[in-house]
């Protein structure tokens, strides 16, 4: 099961835990939220209560008809909140049953001091009727009380069971919450030492494995990512012994090759030999391990002046190759003697160890089979040639740079001398100069492949002049060879604008390849002008070509997508370069140039910023 996999599972648990503590405080939330309503309405009654016998005062003193009227109405509403009020246990019925007498209770009395006032008024009594209001008055006050005290006994009965209601709600999440941390807590705790336990695994493997130790295997048979990852770096590990295994006998056969090889090769840097084979050995002669060419003088007469030039080529560091034929007698040998020999001798310039050096070869070309071994000689100095020459030319500085640095650290780690705080300073030293080595590199890489590469602006405050001389770098060449001239005019005071460099450099390729494609059939000379300058504000780059220029009828159309005039053309080069010149906020038009051709004009607003120098 994939770590991903356990980790959402995982994950589940505390959903489900709350999932449940949620469905429980809706459930529980539910409950006392009835109880507050049941709660409301008791403090009601109550209310009604108190109003009722406000009333039933008020008709006393006045003994008017508009108290008799709001008395029932208010009756009637509180005893409607009455049997609003519904409960499960007995208590509670109770104490509504107690309160809804009390209410119709009151209510009959307060019948019977109306009737009595009606029936002792007529007779005009009036102490008779005094007497029987107070009396009628005092049942309905203790009336009154007793349904107040049974209500407000059902208010404290539910405000107590509303905070147990709370208090269960809170024990239910801290009871669930403290589950829940328990259970992932030991979940996680597991998946770590496991996981802990197959990372370690695979870091003692890979220090065995980088000690030199190619046969060692993680063996982690797990079907998650750790698995997975086991698996891929033993495969690694076996490639890896292959790899290692095919390079080492690579380095053998080269090795090999060249011990036996019928060609003598030697490696001078700065005139001294520093690496020489058998067959040069035999062809020199026994020389010392560190021999100065300068120092070899039992060349033919006849030849000396040739290899007095040859040395000095080795010892300015020529950038081409260099070959003859010379005769001469093996080192320490007599001119007396009888062993002259014949060699085609070839010195090509190369890189070793990050300095410059020479390979000298050499062949023996001496007896009755010179012209044949000269001609074999000539085939295969050709093609070692070639291969020197195009490791040459391929191999750029930055290489050369991390060639040179490696070097540098591997004498600093050698060095006796050093103390650990001036070998950890060199080392820093050569690591930076290799990182800005391959930072070079990744530039180069990053720049081509920025070229091919359709994306939304990232502005940022440039030299707009970069982008220009970025993008005659990049056509340079090619205008060169099918005869183009390219003229710019690009003064150095512009101020900073606000714009992506990379898709500008981009436009600007198109707009060169545009005018060099248009000047195909043109008759030479061929040229290219751009320009850029400050008008009003904006940063004016134009583009002008000598070729046939753009027909008036035509110059809308060109800009929309997939017109083209060429059968070769998809039409989309200048709506890529109108969209990406309009998200920097500008324009791009055409028009008749100074050189009898097109000119594009690209207008960009200039931003705020310093004055590039």
């Amino acid at each position: 099961m994939r770590i991903s996999t356990k980790l959402a599972m995982a994950s589940l648990i505390p959903a489900l835990m709350a999932l449940v503590t949620a469905a429980g405080m809706f459930s529980s939330y539910r409950s006392i939220n009835s109880l507050e309503n049941k709660e409301i309405v008791a403090y009601r009654i109550s209310n009604e209560l108190s109003e009722l016998n406000g009333l039933v005062r008020t008709y006393i003193l006045y003994h008017e008809e508009r108290p008799v009227r709001q008395f029932f109405i208010k009756h009637e509403e509180t005893k409607n909140l009455i049997a609003g009020l519904t409960f499960e246990d007995r208590r509670r019925r109770q104490f509504v049953e107690g309160i809804a007498r009390n209410t119709e209770t009151i209510k009959v009395l307060f019948l019977k001091l109306v009737s009595n006032r009606e029936f002792h008024g007529s007779a005009g009594d009036a102490r008779l009727i005094e007497e029987a209001e107070r009396r009628l008055l005092g049942q309905v006050l203790i009336r009154s009380r007793a349904a107040k005290a049974d209500a407000s006994r059902l208010t404290i009965l539910m405000s107590e069971e509303i905070i147990a209601g709370q208090r269960r709600i809170s024990y239910l999440v801290i009871v669930l919450l403290a589950a829940a941390v328990v259970v992932c807590t030991t979940l996680l705790l597991g998946m770590t030492n496991k996981l802990t336990g197959s990372l370690e695994r695979l870091r003692n493997g890979a220090g065995i494995v980088g000690s030199g130790n190619f046969d060692h295997r993680i063996g982690i048979s797990s079907e998650d990512e750790i698995g997975a990852l086991s698996a891929s770096f033993d495969l690694m590990t076996g490639k890896l012994k292959e790899t290692t295994v095919s390079l080492h006998e690579s380095e053998t056969r080269f090795r090999t090759l060249i011990e036996n090889s019928p060609v003598g090769v030697s490696l001078v840097r700065d005139r001294r030999v520093l690496f020489i084979n058998p067959e040069q050995r035999r062809l020199f002669g026994s020389i010392p391990e560190e021999f100065d060419l300068r120092e070899f003088r039992d060349v033919h007469p006849e030849d000396s002046g040739r290899f007095a030039r040859l040395c000095e080529a080795v010892s300015v560091g020529g950038t081409g190759s260099l070959e003859t034929d010379l005769r001469f007698f093996p080192y320490g040998k007599s001119v007396e003697g009888t062993e002259m020999r014949w060699v085609h001798l070839r010195a090509i310039p190369l890189v070793y160890s990050g300095e410059n050096c020479t390979l000298l070869s050499m062949v023996d070309i001496t007896g009755r089979k010179e012209m044949e071994l000269q001609l074999m000689a000539q085939e295969k100095m050709a093609s070692l040639g070639q291969i020197a020459a195009g490791i040459a030319h391929e191999i750029r500085n930055p290489l050369s740079g991390i060639n040179i640095y490696l070097s540098a650290l591997e004498e600093v780690q050698e060095a006796p001398e050093l103390q650990d705080e001036e070998r950890k300073e060199a080392i820093r030293r050569i690591m930076e100069q290799l990182h800005s080595a391959s930072s070079r590199i990744e530039d180069v890489i990053k720049k081509v492949m920025g070229f091919t590469q359709t994306r939304a602006p990232r502005m940022e405050a440039i030299d707009i002049n970069l982008a220009i001389e970025e993008a005659i770098d990049f056509t340079s060449t090619h205008l060169r060879k099918i005869g183009i001239t390219l003229v710019r005019s690009l003064p150095k005071d512009h101020p900073r604008c606000r714009a992506d460099h990379q898709l500008i450099a981009q436009v600007l390729v198109n707009m060169i390849s545009n005018a060099a494609q248009a000047m195909e059939n043109a008759a030479a000379p061929k040229t290219i002008e751009i320009s850029s300058v400050v008008e009003n504000g904006k940063i004016v780059i134009r583009v002008a070509d000598s070729g046939p220029g753009v027909p008036q009828a035509v110059r809308d159309k060109i800009f929309a997508p997939f017109y083209t005039t060429r059968k070769d053309g998809y039409g989309i080069g200048l709506s890529f370069c109108r969209r990406v010149i309009g998200d920097h906020g500008g324009t791009l038009s055409v028009a008749a140039g100074p050189l009898g051709g097109a000119e594009f004009r690209i207008e960009i607003p200039a931003g705020e910023g310093e004055v590039v120098a």
